[in-house]
């Protein structure tokens, strides 16, 4: 089980690689948010992605412990409350800026930069092989302005992959994957609160919570869940774990 998202560098004073100098456009959650309206989600997943995605508005999977249906909803483009955002933000004639993404990921970043333009926001594609792209995107490094990645819940759980991705960086692997730079106290206590509660139901709730408030925020965009699909015979049957590892305890085979 995994999400894709589209993400910002949300710490610098001012944008690496971008038309606008002496600003920072994505510290406004307002441009954000702009941002956020522009992307279709369903046109993505019909024209691009051919159905094998589940359009999402939630960093946490469906089927993953801690997914909130509240935080799922998908939210429709609103392509003129965008512009209006990026008006009274200061960015009404738009601005340049560079997306990042793997390489194996390039013709949905090219759609993704198609959707932002309408609202005046000019992305060009940097994409480069996993490990180069990998490498930028390093917390110890957060060499881009814009990027598109993605992230799994091996455990079933919620809590590796959102303590990963929102919670302040510290060296002790708290906030290894923020590469966006995110640093809100509130998330950390949110984070906190989940690891000492031991009633799954108030950290479910506390879960949805710290989905809700990210998703006011827009630091990271979830755009949808990937589908892999698994080949086999009608006799047989396969659990497919939220890790996509095949594991053969757990498969069947109906007997001719």
């Amino acid at each position: 089980h995994r999400v894709m998202y589209l993400s910002f560098d949300v710490a610098r004073d001012e944008l690496r690689y971008a038309s606008v100098k002496g600003k920072h456009p994505f510290r406004d959650r307002r441009v954000r948010a702009a941002v956020a309206l522009s992307i279709d989600r369903d046109a993505l997943q019909k024209k691009v992605l051919r159905g094998v995605a589940l359009p999402t508005a939630s960093l946490v999977p469906k089927g993953v412990v801690g997914y909130s249906a509240a935080a799922a909803a998908l939210p429709p483009p609103d392509l003129a409350r965008a512009r209006a955002l990026l008006q009274e933000a200061g960015f009404g004639n738009g601005f340049q800026v560079t997306l990042d993404c793997a390489n194996d990921r390039e013709q949905i970043c090219t759609a993704l930069a198609g959707m932002m333009s309408k609202i005046g926001v000019e992305v060009a594609v940097h994409a480069t092989p996993r490990a180069q792209f990998l490498q930028r995107t390093n917390p110890f490094n957060r060499d881009v302005s814009m990027f598109f990645s993605g992230m799994g819940a091996a455990t079933g759980d919620a809590t590796m992959m959102l303590e990963s991705l929102l919670h302040t960086f510290k060296p002790d692997g708290r906030g290894a994957n923020n590469a966006a730079g995110i640093a809100n106290p509130k998330y950390d206590e949110f984070l906190a609160a989940t690891g000492g509660e031991l009633d799954q139901a108030k950290r479910n709730a506390i879960f949805e919570k710290l989905q809700l408030a990210e998703r006011e925020e827009n630091n990271l965009v979830p755009l949808y869940q990937p589908m892999t699909p698994w080949l086999m015979q009608r006799r047989v049957s396969v659990t497919h774990r939220p890790d996509n590892y095949l594991d053969l305890r757990w498969v069947r085979v109906e007997k001719r």
